[in-house]
């Protein structure tokens, strides 16, 4: 696993941004709790390669201050790679943010998407030796 240094904002002293590595995200809530997953602290981790992180970066002055939510995927070099290419702001653009972050995660496949598949190795393998392996997998 690559060691991610995790370094949290801190905006005009008094306003602490946070770092989240996200586990899943519950589309039924419109804040930060959407966001299922641990806190990071200013230190090092090791996190495994395609860890969401969602980071609420405090911004602008202390007396017009604003946050914006920024998601990073780990690499297998430790470095973090933004997924999108401009900041969200966290309180105007929260559901957007939240449903790019949600996109990042494996859904069940459809049954189209699971037939295809299973066309896909019988074209290629011959259905005897899908079959074969079906069965292994049940035994």
């Amino acid at each position: 696993m690559p060691r991610v240094t995790i370094k949290n904002e801190t905006n005009s002293g008094n306003r602490r941004g946070w770092t989240k590595w996200v586990q899943s995200v519950d589309a039924t809530k419109t804040d930060g709790y959407a966001f299922v997953g641990s806190f990071l602290n200013d230190q090092e981790y090791d996190l495994p390669v395609g860890a969401v992180l969602v980071q609420k970066n405090p911004e602008g002055s202390a007396k017009h201050g604003y946050n914006n939510g920024v998601c990073l995927v780990v690499e297998t070099d430790g470095s973090l790679r933004r997924t999108h290419a401009d900041d969200f702001n966290w309180y105007r653009q929260f559901l957007t943010f939240r449903d790019h972050v949600a996109a990042l995660f494996p859904t069940e496949p459809t049954a189209d998407e699971v037939d295809a598949a299973v066309a896909e190795l019988v074209a290629r393998f011959g259905e005897s030796a899908v079959r074969e392996a079906t069965r292994r997998l049940h035994d």
